[in-house]
């Protein structure tokens, strides 16, 4: 049994390893692409094709910034994985409690319990899409508030954004089905007029 734990255990280390490996040779392949195009394009080349090679490095350069960013993001998300959760779930329960007592407040109270509530949601929009390429700051504890209300405003403008663009993409699905459907209706045949046209002069006749 510890004999097969061990070659378990082994076979996952040297798939962990073959991964990274993997990895390495991946991105030291893009680098050396980039630095093989940059010195080809360097020397006197027909335009057709310099334009094809400075394409390809654009994308090269693009796929590598792309990798870069979605480094960032992993090791940032990780980082502040436990302050993000234990805010959410802070916030959470204090939306909870607001609404409980939304509930139970007479009138003149429920106005400033309201606001209490909405802030609270502000908060936790603000944990659940804060940049995960950027350091994490508590809306809890941190106590330069003009960062935090900075960072809040960014937010909300990004959201808002986003709204947007995801209304503008259901507007062109939806005017994409209806031309859709204009196409499937069949058009009108000008042998459907003669027929109908027949038909009226034999109701005519009889």
């Amino acid at each position: 049994k510890d004999g097969a734990g061990s070659k378990g255990a082994a076979g996952k280390a040297g798939n962990k390893a073959g991964k990274f490996s993997k990895d390495k040779v991946k991105k030291s392949s893009i680098k050396q692409q980039i630095r093989g195009i940059e010195r080809l394009l360097k020397r006197d080349l027909p335009a057709d094709v310099k334009k094809t090679h400075e394409a390809r490095l654009k994308a090269l350069q693009n796929d590598t910034q792309d990798r870069k960013h979605s480094e960032l993001e992993k090791k940032m998300s990780k980082k502040y994985h436990m302050v993000k959760f234990f805010e959410r779930k802070n916030i959470k329960k204090r939306i909870r409690q607001c609404e409980k007592k939304l509930a139970e407040a007479p009138s003149k109270e429920k106005t400033e319990i309201q606001k209490q509530h909405d802030q609270l949601v502000e908060d936790l929009e603000y944990v659940e899409h804060f940049p995960r390429d950027k350091p994490y700051m508590s809306v809890l504890k941190t106590p330069d508030r003009e960062r935090v209300d900075k960072m809040r405003r960014m937010i909300k403008k990004q959201m808002q954004q986003s709204a947007a663009q995801r209304a503008e993409a259901r507007r062109k699905d939806a005017l994409g089905s209806e031309d859709e459907e204009e196409d499937a209706v069949p058009a009108k045949d000008d042998d459907d007029d003669f027929f109908v046209e027949a038909e009226d002069d034999g109701v005519g006749a009889g």
